[in-house]
């Protein structure tokens, strides 16, 4: 979707948001909080843990945007976070201050990549596309070294999730 068309959804209401064609049954449910040029920012939601953090999600991956149907009845009267969202600059990349935002907060991160890998970790550092993350084993939660990866391989980024504030705690 484009960012016209994002900008005619309603910000108050509660949505599945569809983002991967791959899994069309897959949907993330929340409420879009911020719409840019090429990304959203999606306050998430999960049945069993409420909020589950906000997640940077790219306009041209979502294909998909319900609301009112009967799987969201449940997430009607969920308690909204008491998180900050993060607050990014219209100017320059998204994703780059996105990145920029997470790392001047040191916040613990969760980043998909265009191979489906799932990297969790603290960016160290961000230079001519290449972001640098401190990595934690998805298993153990531990130390496991460093990670480079172009920024164009990155498909979202989430922050402040169930996991995240479970590795944290």
């Amino acid at each position: 979707m484009n960012r016209k068309q994002l900008e005619q959804l309603n910000q108050k209401c509660l949505y599945e948001v569809y983002d991967d064609e791959q899994e069309t049954n897959d949907f993330r449910v929340g409420y879009i909080r911020v719409i840019f040029d090429s990304f959203i920012i999606l306050e998430k939601y999960h049945t069993r843990v409420g909020f589950d953090g906000f997640a940077l999600v790219a306009n041209e991956a979502i294909f998909k945007v319900q609301q009112d149907t009967q799987y969201l009845k449940p997430y009607q009267n969920l308690n909204r976070p008491q998180e900050q969202i993060p607050e990014l600059s219209e100017e320059g990349d998204t994703l780059l201050n996105f990145l920029e935002w997470t790392k001047k907060n040191n916040k613990l991160v969760e980043i998909m990549t265009v191979w489906d890998e799932l990297i969790i970790g603290t960016i160290e550092t961000i230079e001519a596309n290449l972001v640098m993350i401190n990595t934690l084993a998805p298993e153990e939660f531990a130390s496991d070294g460093k990670c480079f990866i172009e920024c164009d391989n990155i498909v979202d980024i989430c922050i402040d999730t169930a996991r995240l504030k479970f590795i944290t705690a």
